[in-house]
């Protein structure tokens, strides 16, 4: 269905995404732009059928895909003078820049935003699109589980859940090693356990997806024990309302953002 895909822009989400599409097949042919030359030439000579460009137009005229994955901020300069094609369907995976803005940028393709996260690398990653389109869509199914949105409202929202909720994990799980480590415990033996245990409760979700997530805790807290006892300090601390806090002011972050 796809035989040519451009990236313009190649920094670490695209990265990413390669190194996914490459797991996947060796015969899809890659077309990168970046405005650093060394990042496109060093993936162009690491992966085959994998081509650097010196320009964002020859990168996009090469393919029937185009991924723009630029910072925010760069999105207009990178795609300033660039010519599309009504033939091509040009996909956004830059955060908080809505279908509107990006139509202006790419006219006459078709346009679609997606949000991918880093285990696009390993395909694994839950990824956003709006609006669904079958190309789109078999894209991303490469490279995990894709989730069309109903509407653009709900793109940020999820983009804080997808994007940020992801990202915060690794902190939290490098202060709980950290805490297991000066407990006692072997550095080596308390990643893989966190990293584990993170894994379980994640099958057990899927699992018991018929039970509401509060039913699933209620189910583990016995009245006194070791869980209910942290859960009651957790609480005290605002531990649990931080995080519901956070993602509402990523989400206003990038609502205000698409306001200017």
């Amino acid at each position: 269905m796809i035989e040519n895909v451009a990236f313009i822009g190649v920094g670490h989400l695209a990265s990413y995404m390669i190194t996914g599409l490459r797991r996947d097949s060796q015969t899809l042919k890659l077309h990168l732009y970046n405005r650093t030359v060394e990042k496109a030439q060093q993936l162009s000579n690491t992966y085959e059928n994998c081509e650097s460009y010196i320009s964002a137009q020859l990168a996009a005229d090469a393919a029937e895909l185009v991924i723009i994955s630029t910072r925010p901020d760069d999105i207009d300069m990178a795609l300033q003078g660039i010519s599309f094609s009504s033939k091509q369907l040009v996909i956004s995976v830059v955060a908080g820049v809505d279908i509107a803005a990006l139509k202006e940028l790419v006219e006459p393709a078709q346009v679609v935003r997606a949000m991918p996260i880093s285990c696009v690398a390993i395909n694994k990653s839950p990824t956003l699109i709006y609006p669904n389109h079958d190309i789109a869509h078999y894209f991303f199914s490469k490279l995990g589980q894709v989730h069309p949105l109903r509407n653009e409202q709900q793109f940020n929202p999820a983009t804080a859940l997808v994007g940020a909720y992801y990202a915060w994990l690794f902190p939290l799980m490098g202060q709980l090693n950290d805490w297991a480590v000066e407990q006692g415990l072997d550095k080596e033996n308390a990643r893989q356990l966190i990293t584990e245990i993170n894994q379980g409760a994640s099958a057990m979700a899927i699992m018991q997806s018929d039970e509401s997530f509060e039913d699933i805790w209620q189910s583990l807290a016995t009245k006194g024990g070791i869980s209910d006892r942290g859960m009651q300090t957790i609480d005290r601390l605002g531990g649990i309302d931080a995080w519901r806090t956070a993602l509402s002011d990523v989400t206003q972050m990038m609502n205000d953002k698409n306001k200017n």
